[in-house]
């Protein structure tokens, strides 16, 4: 669905104000980035997808934050599809229910793909792929995946 797709599906909502109006907040680790209107968050979600796309020797922990957005992209697509004419109440319990909890959903750490931190990241692992995992634990604090007993896990001194 592209984004004028979904605009189309919202002007014959019967509750256009609800999808115009929707203040949604993604909780990056680093920070948190809010956008107004369902249009606005699904081309941010597709702006990322586009970004990551850009990407091509990228490690597991960074493939993830795709599939974060690419998981967004299509709840917000079953939402819309399935939800387009329920009223005001009923469209706030399927929001939290279909695409709400997967914004939230932060085990993945999920990163958009224009931080500095991102190219950082990426440089490390395709220069020096050894210190890749010892900079990701470094910076997000990964105490349950990343121990000092890791043999394979090389960090900067």
């Amino acid at each position: 669905m592209t984004n004028e797709e979904l605009k189309k599906k919202i002007a014959e909502a019967t509750e256009q104000e609800w999808f115009i109006t929707i203040l949604v907040t993604f909780p990056f680790p680093m920070s948190k980035q809010s956008f107004n209107g369902l249009s606005a968050v699904y081309e941010f979600v597709n702006q990322q997808i586009d970004g990551w796309n850009q990407f091509v020797n990228i490690p597991e922990e960074l493939k993830q934050c795709k599939t974060y957005f690419e998981n967004i992209k299509n709840a917000i697509v079953n939402f819309v599809n399935s939800s387009f004419q329920l009223p005001a109440d009923a469209l706030k319990k399927q929001w939290k229910s279909q695409v709400e909890n997967r914004i939230n959903d932060v085990n993945q750490r999920p990163l958009p793909y224009n931080l500095p931190l991102v190219e950082f990241l990426v440089r490390v692992y395709q220069e020096t792929p050894d210190y890749f995992q010892g900079a990701y634990c470094f910076l997000f604090d990964t105490k349950n995946n990343c121990s000092v007993s890791n043999q394979n896990m090389r960090v900067f001194t």
